[in-house]
């Protein structure tokens, strides 16, 4: 699969998991998350490898008190499991 074809695809399954109501957006405070990001750097960097990127997006998940934790990145992954959220790999549907 071609990466235009993989990127639609996914767009349209997020866009249909929120008709759903299974993904809702929600407002963010940046400051708090970016904080909580500097915090998983100090704890898992070293351990894990993540980017910034990687760190925004547990940070994020974190700042909105998620228990879950979409992705298919194993250095995201390993960060928001060690920060106790359960950490679900996406499989289509």
């Amino acid at each position: 699969m071609n990466a235009r074809r993989i990127r639609d695809s996914s767009v349209e399954r997020v866009d249909r998991w929120m008709r759903r109501g299974w993904l809702v957006e929600l407002a963010v405070d940046w400051d708090a998350a970016f904080e909580i990001a500097c915090d998983l750097s100090q704890k898992h960097t070293d351990r894990t490898g993540g980017r910034a990127i990687d760190l925004l997006h547990v940070a994020f998940a974190k700042s909105i008190e998620a228990e879950s934790f979409l992705t298919t990145d194993e250095r995201q992954g390993g960060i928001a499991r060690a920060e106790g959220l359960k950490v679900i790999a996406p499989d289509g549907e």
